[in-house]
């Protein structure tokens, strides 16, 4: 997920799989997984994101179909709030080669049972 000052996470889809990044054990959601941080992918702010620069962060995982801004969101936590923008992108075509590694693609039937935070599954089992 993104922090309140950084833009959100992006939701690949492709023949109802949902890719999840596994974050690593420090950290918020240390050990989780997670939907990928579009920060973590390239630098934009929400008004940058067009179908180019979404289509280049994702080369390793796909050709790109289409994309939709989700509505933003906040989950508090004790010391902070987080605030999540979501962008659903859909899959043309998925690439089965060797990608990076923190990242899987999960059956959509396997979310409920998943390892992720309670905003992120709710977010998933509501579309």
């Amino acid at each position: 997920m993104a922090w309140a000052d950084r833009f959100g996470p992006s939701r690949g889809q492709h023949e109802q799989h949902e890719q999840l990044e596994q974050r690593g054990q420090q950290g918020i959601w240390g050990g989780l997984l997670s939907l990928p941080e579009m920060n973590r992918l390239f630098a934009a702010e929400p008004a940058q994101v067009t179908e180019t620069t979404l289509q280049h962060a994702l080369s390793a995982f796909g050709a790109l179909a289409t994309f939709e801004f989700l509505p933003d969101f906040s989950h508090g936590f004790t010391h902070y709030k987080l605030q999540i923008i979501p962008v659903r992108v859909q899959l043309a075509q998925r690439f089965c080669v060797a990608g990076p590694v923190n990242y899987q693609w999960v059956p959509m039937q396997a979310i409920a049972h998943a390892p992720l935070p309670a905003p992120v599954k709710k977010l998933l089992l509501s579309l």
